[in-house]
C-alpha cells in the first residue's frame, strides 16, 4: 500500500504497520532505518506535494498578491512548524518556480503514463449514476 507519511507515520510509531520503504529521493528523518526505494531502483520517485492556484486570466497583480501573501504565511513559525509536525515541507515558491515544477511532474508523470501504455476509456454505461457524465475511467494497457 501506498500512503503519505503524513498519515503512516504515526502507525509505523504505534506498531500497527511497518514500513517497509519511502517513496521520496531520500530516507525519511523521521524514520531514518527505512531504506527509500530509489536505493532499489534508481531515480524512483512518488512524492505528495499540495499547490495553490487560480484559474486562467487571474489578473497577474492579483495572482502575486496571493502569491506574497501565502509565502508569507507559510514562512510564520506556527505555520511552518505544525506542516513540520506533519512531515510537510512548507516551500511557498514564486509563480515562476511552482511553474517550473508543475511542468516537471507533468514530463514525469507523462513518461510513466505513456511507457506503460494507460489510456482514458468513456464508461458505456455508468456504473453509478452521477451528475457528471464527464468522468472517465482509466485502465492500463498492455501490449
Amino acid at each position: 500500500m501506498f500512503d503519505t507519511i503524513t498519515t503512516s507515520l504515526p502507525l509505523h510509531r504505534e506498531g500497527r504497520i511497518k514500513m517497509v520503504a519511502v517513496a521520496s529521493p531520500q530516507r525519511n528523518a523521521a524514520v531514518p532505518d527505512v531504506p527509500a526505494i530509489a536505493e532499489s531502483f534508481p531515480g524512483y520517485r512518488s512524492i505528495t506535494w499540495f499547490g495553490l492556484v487560480a484559474p486562467p486570466n487571474t489578473p497577474i497583480r492579483a495572482a502575486e498578491r496571493i502569491n506574497r501573501d501565502v509565502a508569507e504565511i507559510l514562512r510564520r513559525p506556527d505555520v511552518s512548524g505544525r506542516l513540520r509536525e506533519m512531515q510537510m515541507e512548507p516551500v511557498g515558491s514564486t509563480r515562476a518556480e511552482a511553474a517550473q515544477f508543475f511542468a516537471e511532474e507533468a514530463a514525469l508523470w507523462g513518461k510513466v503514463i505513456d511507457d506503460a501504455k494507460i489510456t482514458i476509456k468513456r464508461q458505456q454505461r455508468p456504473i453509478l449514476r452521477s451528475r457528471h457524465p464527464e468522468l472517465c475511467i482509466v485502465s492500463s494497457h498492455r501490449r
